[in-house]
Order: C-alpha cells, then structure tokens, then sequence
C-alpha cells in the first residue's frame, strides 16, 4: 500500500471500521493475493468484530497492491458504503 492511501485509511479508520464487515467472504477474497493463510487464520481467531476489521487494515498496510484490491474485494461483497469512503481518495 503506497503512502497516500495508507494516511487516507488512518484519517477515516473509525468509518472504514464501521462500514467494513470482516466476512469470510470477504477474507476470502482478499486471500487471492493480498492475505496469507497465516493472516486469515490470526483474523479468524478474533472474536471481536472492531477488532477484526482494526487488524485486518494493520495487515493491508503492509501488503503490496493492497488498496486496490481491497477495493475490489469490498465491490465484491457489497459492502459499498466502506468503498465509498476509499473511493474519496480521489478527491483529496
């Protein structure tokens, strides 16, 4: 993840939390060249969803092309409304 989309997440970390829903799907998607079997497995043992979705975005901060395809995977799931809030970047 470059830099810019790294500080347009951190600014909007409490809506993205809020509108992200951390399904298997979801995961799932994202496993198909963003997450390692490792990550879901640690995302998998958390019980609580805020908490979840946090440590999902710590790990996509470090992950190559991770923007986009998070973007992808939230288009993908229909989870719009936390798409809307990355799709602003644009906007900055």
């Amino acid at each position: 993840m470059e830099d810019h989309q790294r500080a347009h997440i951190e600014k909007n970390l409490a809506t993205l939390v809020l509108f992200t829903s951390c399904t298997p799907s979801l995961l799932d998607y994202l496993s198909n060249g963003v997450l390692t079997q490792l990550d879901v497995s640690r995302l998998d043992e958390m019980d609580d969803d805020v908490w979840r979705t946090n440590k999902l975005f710590d790990i996509l901060f470090t992950k190559v092309n991770s923007y986009q395809i998070l973007c992808e995977a939230l288009e993908q799931t229909n989870q719009t409304r936390a798409l809307e809030v990355l799709r602003q970047i644009n906007s900055i």
